[in-house]
């Protein structure tokens, strides 16, 4: 019988946690303050958004290891569409609907509605292709030519004009292949996360995080710049900064984040996050389609810790109640959790 790997339940559960809270702080004032677009510059949503999703990323790499083992090619396929794709497109067809009877207009034209797909539930298809990718190389090629075509492949796509879902797309593929080989190559065997060592690492990495944070402004979130290092029709050294900036302080805010953890579940528990993290798909799926209602939020409301605390709690209570319903039914559970 396969057992859950609690640390990282918990590690789910911590980061989920901060995905809603950062949107709570995006969307909770309204659609009006949204527009206004001062959550960029909030330090606590500059401070989660620096590693949160790379944190799910480099995840999902490392259990996609041990997926590409126990399966054959054809059954990563189909568990790729079933686990990944199918809920995006059930959940984004139904709002279509609701926001149509609705009348919001939030997608007034055909290509809207078609990006919509792979723009509101993006980190599903972004963790399917860069999963989808990996699976046809390992399958298709040998050792040598799958370095070869990571390495000379990949910098290719950082030529691609800024469209939102392929960029968060590019911008996660580095973290889960280095998630994955992290399990590949067994390299967590080389730390002992509560040695001194380890202590040393962290008050390293720290340093190295408060001063590259000190240096994170809007246009280094891939939402406000993308990946492109195409600049004025050529090559800009300035947009290659910004993405390697955005590359390294995701890498070290995630390596961080996981360390402190690790030291912080050995000493108290954290069976909460447990929970949650169990049902993190659920809350970030369902999560994402409360926070559209929050358009309709009076513009009174100012956001602070306060309110966004209390409504991260509302949020995380309801999307987690919502998914262990649908988890209770098998076709439901397949539909809308992807199984």
């Amino acid at each position: 019988m396969k057992t859950r790997n609690t640390y990282l339940d918990i590690v789910k559960g911590i980061t989920i946690t901060l995905v809603v809270f950062a949107h709570c702080i995006q969307f909770g004032s309204g659609q009006e303050a949204l527009h206004h677009g001062a959550h960029f510059e909030n330090w606590l949503f500059k401070l989660i958004y620096t590693f949160h999703m790379p944190v799910f990323m480099l995840i999902s790499g490392y259990l996609f290891f041990f997926s590409l083992r126990r399966h054959t090619y054809s059954e990563n396929l189909s568990l790729r569409f079933t686990h990944l794709l199918l809920p995006v497109l059930i959940w984004q067809s139904l709002w279509i609907i609701v926001e149509h009877f609705l009348n919001w207009g939030m997608y007034p034209t055909i290509y809207s509605i078609i990006s919509s797909y792979t723009c509101e539930l993006w980190f599903l298809v972004s963790l399917f292709v860069n999963s989808t990718l990996i699976l046809i190389i390992y399958h298709k090629f040998n050792s040598s030519k799958r370095i070869y075509l990571l390495f000379a492949l990949f910098p290719l796509t950082l030529t691609i004009p800024f469209h939102q879902s392929t960029s968060l797309t590019i911008f996660m593929f580095p973290y889960f292949i280095i998630g994955y080989y992290f399990n590949k190559l067994n390299i967590s065997k080389l730390f002992a996360p509560r040695d001194r060592k380890s202590l040393l690492l962290i008050v390293f990495l720290l340093l190295c995080f408060i001063f590259m944070y000190n240096h994170y402004n809007t246009e280094h979130y891939v939402y406000t710049t993308g990946t492109s290092i195409i600049s004025n029709h050529r090559i800009s050294i300035e947009r290659i900064i910004i993405v390697l900036f955005r590359w390294i302080i995701g890498f070290v805010g995630s390596a961080l984040f996981l360390l402190i953890v690790w030291w912080v579940h050995q000493l108290i528990s954290l069976k909460l996050f447990t929970y949650l993290g169990t049902t993190s798909l659920g809350i970030y799926i369902i999560s994402t389609y409360i926070f559209k209602l929050f358009y309709i939020l009076p513009q009174i409301i100012s956001s602070n810790l306060l309110i966004n605390t209390l409504q991260c709690i509302i949020v995380l209570v309801i999307s987690w109640s919502c998914s262990k319903l649908l988890s209770r039914h098998s076709l439901t559970k397949k539909l809308f959790l992807g199984g």
